[in-house]
């Protein structure tokens, strides 16, 4: 089991107020790592389908406002549109009960909730599990997303090495490898066997 996000978002607390919380799109991104909030899905894949959501739903702000940028997390339009208004315990200062809600994403206790497996988001907890559900992090692009990503990663930092007589290249390539032909399995289990790649 590997770790669910290798950092956690933190927001900015110095930033000036503005009318609109759209307008805080550019700075969510930073503070975000340019991933989604929820399920840690880089935006570089599919950038146009990222959103900003009200942590806690706008039906439920008492004393916050739609604009209060400590409210606000920039996401995918996936997790976005499943987690949509649910917020179990309707109130703006409580966001679970240990097992039905949704926990901060900037929040230490985030990472508590989850893990990997080959990419696989896997809830830890029973709150994990809620929030697992509701979000639909089970969804096949998760898994991709961050295969992809990690491919990206190491074809990346193979550049800056020369191949010929490298020993941490030759580690880089065999991880590399090994990372395609999970994704590869992957693509056959969603094609029912029919895509095939030669590396």
């Amino acid at each position: 089991m590997a770790l669910f996000r290798e950092k956690t978002p933190q927001r900015r607390t110095n930033i000036d107020i503005r009318a609109k919380y759209g307008a805080y799109k550019d700075e969510l991104q930073e503070d975000f790592n340019f991933r989604c909030g929820y399920c840690d899905d880089l935006d570089e894949y599919r950038n146009a389908f990222y959103e900003i959501d009200h942590f806690v739903p706008k039906g439920h702000l008492v004393t916050m406002k739609e604009n209060t940028y400590a409210n606000l997390v920039y996401t995918c339009r996936y997790c976005n549109n499943a987690k949509s208004n649910t917020f179990p315990t309707k109130d703006e200062n409580t966001h679970n009960d240990g097992v039905n809600g949704f926990t901060d994403p900037c929040h230490a206790d985030y990472d508590k909730q989850f893990e990997r497996e080959r990419g696989k988001i896997i809830a830890k907890t029973p709150l994990g599990e809620y929030m697992w559900r509701e979000m639909k992090l089970y969804l096949l692009s998760h898994e991709l997303i961050y295969n992809l990503t990690r491919i990206d990663k190491c074809i990346r930092e193979l550049r800056n090495f020369d191949l010929s007589a490298n020993e941490p290249a030759n580690d880089l390539l065999n991880l590399l490898y090994r990372q395609s032909w999970e994704i590869q399995e992957q693509l056959r289990e969603i094609s029912g066997g029919k895509i095939s790649i030669v590396l």
